[in-house]
């Protein structure tokens, strides 16, 4: 029968001091793996190409030292990191190109004194032009986008389920599917300046890509 010990508690110490929570590490340009034209190349495995994503994503020695351990925070010092997988245009252009539900696609949230209220309004969240028919002729009412406007008093644009309407979300998620062997899901936030979203604890494993 097998047994296990468990590590003493200088053991444990000795491991969080070779292994810190925060890791900053200068990066230049030269430094980046171009991470989008790594996810259209089909001239690699696709369990190749999902462990060199990752590797991008999240590098250095996460699994070796962290996975299922403790939480790490990586500081890249590399503002552009992360750039051109989401942000608010592409907010702005799924708003105009698709129709998004109010509490199952995007929502809109405020915290404030400890608490989270959610205002999202009724209906829909959409700027594209509406088509229709009526006496034989074209009306092309505009729906009412109010999203910017709770942006700018201080809510949280919170989309559920952005791969449903990003091609690029959509690719990231179906490369890591790959490396995890298991479904992945996201939520993207964009938070207006000196707020912040709820404190909250997850019982899954979160990967967090904050983009500046």
């Amino acid at each position: 029968m097998a047994t296990t010990t468990t590590p003493t508690t200088n053991k444990r110490r000795k491991v969080e001091q070779k292994h810190p929570l925060v890791i900053a590490e200068e990066i230049t340009e030269e430094d980046v793996v171009d991470a989008h034209e790594l996810s259209e190349d089909t001239g690699l495995h696709s369990s190749t190409k999902a462990k060199m994503y990752f590797q991008w994503l999240i590098y250095p020695d996460f699994y070796a030292n962290y996975w299922e351990r403790k939480p790490l925070h990586i500081k890249r010092n590399f503002p552009d990191y992360y750039d051109g997988w989401f942000n608010r245009q592409e907010i702005e252009r799924m708003l105009k190109e698709h129709t998004l539900a109010y509490g199952e696609d995007i929502d809109l949230t405020k915290y404030e004194n400890e608490t989270r209220t959610t205002l999202n309004p009724s209906g829909t969240a959409t700027s594209k032009t509406v088509r229709l028919r009526f006496a034989c002729q074209w009306f092309q009412p505009t729906c009412p986008l109010q999203v910017w406007k709770h942006f700018e008093d201080g809510c949280s644009v919170r989309l559920l389920c952005p791969q449903k309407f990003s091609d690029k979300m959509w690719k990231m998620l179906s490369i890591l599917e790959e490396e995890w062997g298991c479904m992945a899901g996201s939520n993207t936030y964009l938070t207006p300046k000196g707020t912040q979203v709820r404190p909250k604890y997850c019982k899954v494993h979160l990967h967090v890509d904050a983009a500046v």
